[in-house]
């Protein structure tokens, strides 16, 4: 089992090397949606709903492995997320997510921990 918050981290990153990387992927559908709906329509309130979950997730799991500012390593890995996201759907590059994961090894490895851990 994944009990490490890190190991969870981590995991995030390699379910979506394994969506990017699957035949037939077309982008985040959340992000296709948004970009075709009205900013108060369904989807756009579904996608909104979906990124604070996703923030909230990486947020907790940032704060309980210790980082001594959680909220900026969480910022660093969402971006990494979303980038690898745009990129493998705009460039059709599949080795976005890849990508991703080395820069998300560094954020993990050389962000500060606090005393505690």
């Amino acid at each position: 089992g994944l009990t490490d918050p890190v190991a969870k981290l981590r995991a995030i990153f390699d379910a979506l090397e394994e969506a990017v990387s699957s035949p037939g992927y077309n982008g985040c559908a959340f992000a296709n949606a948004s970009v075709e709906s009205a900013p108060d329509s369904v989807e756009a309130v579904a996608l909104r709903g979906t990124r604070d979950w996703l923030r909230e997730l990486i947020l907790s799991l940032t704060t309980q492995a210790g980082f001594a500012d959680p909220s900026a390593t969480a910022d660093r890995l969402l971006l990494l997320y979303d980038g690898a996201v745009a990129n493998a759907r705009l460039d059709s590059n599949p080795d976005a997510a890849r990508i991703a994961k080395e820069m998300v090894e560094l954020v993990l490895e050389t962000s500060p921990r606090s005393a505690a851990h």
